[in-house]
């Protein structure tokens, strides 16, 4: 039965697209550890969380229930904006456990793929260290989420 179950699953992920994009592929995003959360705060191109009080660690259940509605209030965000983000394109996500206003927050950097790949000489890896990428337009952003009211605020996208 339990193979059964894994099969559906497999075949529901790769018979829709849409719900594929809800869920979260480790190759994908990394959830930094609350030693390196502040750093993905050092944007130079868009605004960040202010008067961050410490950090935590977000569990993959909260990164999950983040994932399921970003696609539905990213794409209000950018009709909002008049613009359109290629979904096509790949992105990589850095989720940061962060504390402000004595709430708890999770704060999601996204990127292109091609900064990972730009970046395989060097010794950053993403999955650890906070990338920080000056202009670059919508393709680079950040916004907050709530996991207590499942809610999504400050959108920023870079230069």
């Amino acid at each position: 039965m339990r193979l059964a179950a894994t099969f559906w699953i497999a075949t529901l992920l790769f018979a829709c697209p849409a719900l594929a994009l809800q869920t979260l592929d480790p190759d994908n995003g990394a959830i930094l550890p609350p030693e390196a959360a502040r750093d993905v705060l050092n944007q130079c191109s868009r605004d960040t969380p202010h008067a961050v009080q410490g950090t935590w660690q977000p569990g993959k259940a909260q990164i999950a229930t983040l994932e399921a509605g970003l696609p539905k209030a990213l794409d209000e965000v950018m009709a909002k904006r008049g613009e359109h983000l290629d979904r096509e394109k790949k992105f990589l996500r850095q989720y940061a456990g962060l504390i402000v206003g004595g709430k708890k927050i999770i704060y999601m950097n996204a990127f292109p793929r091609s900064v990972q790949d730009d970046q395989q000489s060097s010794s950053l890896d993403w999955h650890f260290r906070a990338v920080v990428v000056c202009d670059g337009g919508a393709a680079f952003f950040g916004v907050e989420y709530d996991p207590a009211a499942d809610q999504f605020s400050n959108f920023a996208f870079n230069g």
